[in-house]
């Protein structure tokens, strides 16, 4: 990989995690989730820096070179991103209906006491 190129790399997933850092600190993101994103930042800076890490990965796979490898695990992991965020949606509406349904039965209640007591 050309020096240019590894520069940019690093330069681009730095300004990422400033991103992520200024999201994190004005609270528009929970910590636990900023952490993936380093993660992900790291082993991108880690990969550019030290590109012959995955060579033999990538002839063992058989890839023909190692971008399409990372493009390829890239895909799976943010796959498995959107489908952890999935899974946590669907967790929080599910919470949502039982709260709306509690809050519902619980105005019913006041409701029908203020009801009685006139």
């Amino acid at each position: 990989m050309q020096l240019k190129l590894k520069l940019f790399l690093i330069i681009i997933c730095l300004i990422f995690d400033l991103f992520i850092y200024r999201k994190v600190e004005k609270g528009k993101l929970q910590l636990r989730y900023s952490l993936v994103w380093y993660l992900v930042s790291l082993l991108l800076m880690l990969f550019t820096i030290f590109d012959n890490i995955l060579n033999p990965i990538k002839d063992f796979l058989g890839f023909e070179t190692t971008s399409n490898m990372i493009f390829l695990l890239g895909f799976f992991l943010l796959s498995l991103i959107v489908f952890s965020v999935y899974i946590k949606l669907s967790e929080q509406n599910i919470r949502i209906t039982k709260l709306t349904q509690e809050l519902a039965l619980l105005k019913k209640e006041i409701y029908s006491n203020e009801k009685s007591d006139k």
